[in-house]
């Protein structure tokens, strides 16, 4: 088993699944020289949930933390001891801090608790750093949450408990024109098979360009009203960028409306000019 990616000799790790990097997640990193993350997910790997959606793909951690390393998570991975997990992390790592939250558990079984972990510490000279699980409005933030909040659409509640806007990154598809025709050119993606995607409807979100991120309008969804198939594409007002076969970076803040059926392509149109007005309040 190979990490990828390393940490100054002695300096500090986060360990964790980090999904989504949440405001209780941000606290671990914030004491960090880099975390520590177990891909793909271990839900997945062991069957508990053998369909988990992710709140982050890897490009989209990276993308919200300075310093990510892997380790790639598998049935073998899971057998390893609670002795031989930390045996691993110190051997190749050489931390001498590590951070972890206080509900984290390791090894085969989940056997690995916070006390065996700050036991080892002290026995190895490294230092244990516990961080008290985050809540909001005395509810704990879990990244489960999190995930049913986005499929049901409160992508602002979502983004409340994750400290920043939610991630959508993928690579830009040829679409049919549809958009351009109707006098809104969309760029079609491609997104990480295995992402946690919005209900239905059309979003609030930014697009990074070179010159910075721009604010947009995400639709997801079957397009009821042009009568073809599943879509993910986003519109950025006021330009007209050639994005086909690039990597875009998008960033969802809240939900504008649901899917909806128009009875025209005219009420469509009518419905994206109020769609576009929204993002800046009009």
């Amino acid at each position: 088993m190979r990490i990828l990616g390393k940490i100054p000799e002695g300096g500090a790790i986060g360990l964790g699944v980090f999904d989504g990097v949440h405001v209780g997640h941000q606290t671990i990193v914030d004491q960090t020289d880099g975390i520590l993350t177990l891909f793909p997910h271990p839900d997945r790997i062991l069957r508990k949930n053998a369909e988990l959606p992710y709140l982050c793909s890897l490009v989209e951690l990276a993308a919200l933390v300075p310093n990510v390393l892997v380790l790639r998570f598998s049935s073998a991975t899971a057998l390893l001891s609670p002795e031989a997990f930390l045996a691993m992390i110190f051997n190749t790592l050489r931390p001498g801090r590590v951070v972890v939250g206080s509900d984290f558990r390791f090894g085969h079984r989940h056997a690995g608790t916070v006390a065996m972990l700050q036991a080892w510490g002290r026995s190895r000279g490294v230092a244990v750093t516990v961080v008290p699980l985050a809540s909001m409005a005395g509810t704990p933030i879990k990244s489960s949450r999190i995930r049913d909040l986005i499929q049901s659409g409160h992508l602002a509640e979502a983004c409340g408990l994750l400290g920043h806007s939610y991630p959508l990154f993928g690579r830009v598809i040829r679409g049919k024109g549809q958009g351009r025709t109707l006098g809104f050119p969309t760029a079609n993606l491609r997104v990480f098979r295995n992402k946690c995607l919005p209900g239905f409807g059309v979003y609030a979100a930014e697009v990074e360009l070179e010159t910075g991120r721009r604010p947009a309008i995400l639709y997801i969804g079957n397009r009821p009203t042009l009568g073809y198939g599943d879509s993910i594409e986003v519109h950025i007002p006021g330009i007209d960028v050639q994005l086909l076969g690039r990597r875009v970076k998008v960033w969802i803040s809240r939900k504008i409306r649901g899917e909806h059926k128009f009875a025209s392509t005219d009420a469509l149109i009518s419905q994206i000019h109020k769609d576009i007005q929204s993002l800046d309040g009009r």
